[in-house]
């Protein structure tokens, strides 16, 4: 104790005192200095602390809270806590924070975070990211997103390695893991969920909503909501598809599926096909349309609705067809009446739905096949309603007989892949036209019965005048 006072008594003069050093700095009034010692504050509890007196620069160790803490002439405020003006913030997080209290910058300068030391997020005017270095006017958030962006501007990237290639692709959103990971070039694309537009480097104005949609997409204008909606789309353009698996193999462009697993077959151009299951029965029909649960269009330019469970259309307005004189042409009278009407023969009969649904599944792959056929469950084997009409082989043997190209029945190309039809509303010209021909032998033989009558007269007329001579 003694040598401590002979240190401080020989600084005296020089207005600052000095522990463990003999020259202590000028402008502090006390200078404690040892490399092996500390200074140990007073220790108090929280419930003594409080009855000290409010003195301004007050310093204790609070053996409660374990923490320093100083008083500012109104309070005890922790030297380590989050509120009450202190500077620090706790990693186990503040209590008595307010409005006034924020984490950030107060000038023009962005806020960084640092991983192991290595730049790993900003929020600034700019840009905001978390993850990695971005370009212009982007933002990005998760492990990776837009990690190889340069030039690109006005890009959003939530997610890991969403956006993860891109380069100088420009307004492009991708939120989800993955989303869009392969983008370099391409602008305009909207990815939503897990892979979506994974493998898009070029193209653009896509919008892909659901896990894995669009995923090999490259190509222009496509729309996919659901989840592998459009999924090994590469360069078709202009589809769109809703539904989960909903255009799932197409390549091609200008198709439209509505559905779950609707036109999941599809390899043509232009087809439309609305409903669950609805679809084309392979991948060569083009602007085909199927409409309703299950329905399946097997040829080009045509219109399905419906499965083999319908029973029937109803519309509550007439079904039109084009019949304008100003667009045809080679125009001839050569319909065939009673020739080709009178070889038909009338039938009743039931459709072996199985057999028929069998034979309409039979080109799909075997994955669609099945869910169809699962679909329909027992249905199938239920006996449907009697109808009327004819067998459209023997039609076709009567429009042979009387030289008729009639255009009511379709004939496949391939009687292996291809169904026959008939469209009945096209029997009532061959009818109208049986009809002209009977009412012209009517009148010939009402003209001819005339006449015979007119004789039988005049033969009467000279019988009487004999009679009376």
């Amino acid at each position: 104790m003694s040598v401590v006072i002979i240190l401080i008594t020989a600084n005296t003069f020089s207005q600052s005192i000095g522990i463990g050093t003999t020259t202590p700095d000028s402008n502090a009034v006390l200078e404690l200095k040892s490399s092996t010692k500390g200074l140990l504050l007073p220790r108090t509890s929280t419930t003594t602390k409080l009855l000290i007196p409010n003195v301004q620069g007050l310093m204790v160790f609070d053996t409660t809270t374990n923490s320093i803490w100083i008083n500012d002439g109104r309070d005890w405020v922790e030297m380590n806590g989050g509120g009450g003006g202190s500077p620090a913030w706790l990693l186990t997080g503040n209590a008595g924070t307010t409005s006034a209290n924020f984490l950030g910058t107060t000038d023009n300068t962005p806020l960084r975070f640092r991983i192991n030391n290595a730049w790993a997020g900003q929020i600034s005017q700019l840009n905001t990211f978390l993850g990695n270095d971005v370009g212009y006017d982007n933002t990005a958030v998760g492990f990776a997103s837009l990690y190889l962006n340069t030039a690109g501007y006005g890009n959003t990237a939530s997610g890991t390695n969403s956006l993860f290639n891109n380069t100088t692709g420009y307004l492009n959103t991708a939120i989800g893991a993955g989303a869009l990971y392969t983008n370099e070039l391409g602008y305009r694309n909207t990815a939503t969920g897990y892979g979506a537009l994974n493998l898009n480097t070029t193209g653009n104005d896509n919008t892909a909503t659901g896990m894995y949609a669009l995923y090999h997409n490259n190509g222009i204008g496509n729309t996919a909501n659901g989840a592998y909606a459009l999924y090994y789309n590469t360069a078709g353009n202009h589809n769109t598809a809703v539904g989960e698996e909903s255009l799932n193999n197409s390549l091609t462009d200008n198709n439209t599926a509505v559905g779950y697993s609707s036109l999941f077959n599809n390899g043509g151009v232009g087809n439309t096909a609305i409903g669950y299951n609805s679809d084309v029965v392979n991948a060569f029909v083009n602007n085909g349309t199927a409409i309703g649960n299950g329905a399946i269009v097997g040829l080009s330019n045509r219109i399905r609705m419906g499965n083999v469970l319908v029973t029937s259309v109803e519309s509550f307005g007439t079904f039109n067809s084009l019949s304008d004189a100003r667009f045809k042409t080679d125009i001839k009278e050569n319909v065939k009446g009673l020739d080709f009407i009178l070889k038909l023969r009338p039938v009743t009969y039931q459709i072996d739905k199985e057999k028929y649904v069998s034979f309409e599944t039979a080109q799909m792959p075997e994955k669609k096949r099945a869910a169809l056929l699962a679909g329909y469950g027992d249905a199938l084997k239920q006996k449907g309603i009697t109808r009327s009409g004819f067998l459209a082989q023997e039609v076709v043997q009567a429009m042979k007989q009387s030289g008729y190209d009639f255009d009511g029945v379709t004939i496949p190309e391939n009687e292996a892949t291809q169904n026959y039809s008939l469209a009945y509303g096209n029997f009532t010209v061959p009818l109208v036209k049986a009809v002209q021909e009977q009412q012209a032998v009517i009148e010939a033989l009402k003209k001819e019965s005339d006449e015979m009558k007119k004789k039988q007269q005049e033969m009467e007329k000279r019988l009487l005048l004999l009679e009376k001579k």
